[in-house]
């Protein structure tokens, strides 16, 4: 079991996108209560100081500092009740929404302007009776259309438990110069699959399906980069590639058990 620690970070227009997650993992407590909490988790004294914070980096980002203790010691002050992992995943969910506002291409399949899937039938039945000209310009008008259908939902904070998995594989590896050829997101989606991690805040983390978009949402957020935009090496494949380290990845799978390695 690796031991992970998440890097979260948000900016000012991330701070609705916490309210709505708050509500969402909090439902049971107070609107004022659950932000405090929140606040309080990601290392500030008060919800005040969090907006402050916010407020004077504008569209930079801030780098939180997990506290647990501060969480708990204002949790239960007021004799509220709140689950550790409950914490990561309403960061998480603000996480992957953030994401997917700032990578266009982003889909619900994986990655790419012309990635979307139009099975081979579809095609077909598209392009009878017309040009090969106009049966491809079809295809194009259908590949967008069911992008932007696709992003909507991951525009929209909601339960994501798929993505805190990808997060935790993608911080506990480490970026290279150059884009590692070896493995797709594909593949690091099915690694992250593989594993347990432990947060440290004493949140455990077992093994689980993972979505390819998870996983690339993941290594953008953690602040992995694609050459995917420049050289369009797949402009009809979901899958992409990152500067992941290879040793690094390699030692994350010489810790998984043994039917996966």
């Amino acid at each position: 079991m690796l031991t992970i620690s998440i890097n979260y970070h948000f900016n000012c227009r991330d701070y609705p996108l916490l309210k709505e997650a708050a509500a969402l993992y909090f439902p049971g407590i107070a609107p004022t209560h659950r932000l405090e909490l929140i606040s309080r988790w990601c290392g500030f004294t008060t919800l005040a100081s969090l907006r402050n914070a916010l407020r004077r980096v504008a569209e930079s980002d801030i780098y939180l500092t997990i506290d647990p203790i501060k969480a708990r010691t204002f949790a239960d002050d007021r004799g509220i009740s709140f689950d550790a992992l409950a914490c990561h995943q309403t960061l998480a969910s603000v996480a992957f929404a953030k994401v997917a506002r700032e990578y266009p291409y982003l889909h619900g399949d994986g990655y790419g302007q012309h990635s979307t899937y139009v099975l081979d039938r579809e095609q077909k039945e598209i392009r009878k009776g017309v040009s090969a000209i106009e049966g491809s310009r079809r295809i194009f008008e259908l590949r967008e259309k069911r992008l932007v259908e696709s992003r909507e939902e991951l525009l929209t904070v909601r339960k994501n438990d798929e993505f805190i998995r990808a997060l935790a594989l993608c911080s506990a590896l480490k970026p290279i110069r150059n884009i590692n050829r070896k493995q797709t997101s594909y593949n690091l989606k099915h690694r992250a699959e593989e594993r347990n991690y432990f947060l440290a805040e004493g949140v455990t983390l077992t093994r689980q399906y993972v979505s390819n978009s998870a996983l690339i949402a993941a290594a953008f957020y953690a602040g992995f980069e694609t050459d995917a935009d420049k050289r369009n090496n797949y402009p009809s494949s979901p899958n992409i590639y990152f500067n992941v380290s290879q040793r690094s990845l390699n030692e994350v799978i010489e810790n998984a058990p043994k039917e996966y390695a």
